[in-house]
């Protein structure tokens, strides 16, 4: 992420499962979830929208993990053949024989 050479998507499928935690009130985000925006546009980070081959590569996916937020996720970087920043190792169960891996 460091490297500026690099470019750095942030799922929508991520900005919706944040919207819904703050909503509930389980996240807290100074100034509330309309100041996300700031942050992603000031770090030069990309929106990644959730397209039909994202939600066909996720109709194939094994439920290794049962958030279907994460499994876009995954179905996300094996389409666009991105590798993946996290610490949830399940995600190295969809990634075992893909050309991504997971970071972190």
């Amino acid at each position: 992420m460091e490297d500026e050479s690099n470019g750095t998507y942030l799922s929508v499928a991520s900005l919706w499962e944040i919207s819904i935690k703050t909503a509930l009130g389980k996240l807290d985000i100074a100034g509330g979830y309309e100041t996300v925006i700031g942050d992603i546009v000031e770090n030069n980070i990309e929106i990644l929208n959730i397209n039909f081959a994202h939600t066909v590569e996720q109709y194939k996916l094994d439920f290794h993990h049962k958030d279907p937020f994460d499994r876009m996720i995954a179905a996300q970087a094996i389409v666009e053949q991105m590798n993946l920043l996290s610490s949830d190792n399940i995600f190295d169960s969809y990634f075992a024989e893909k050309a991504v891996k997971r970071i972190w």
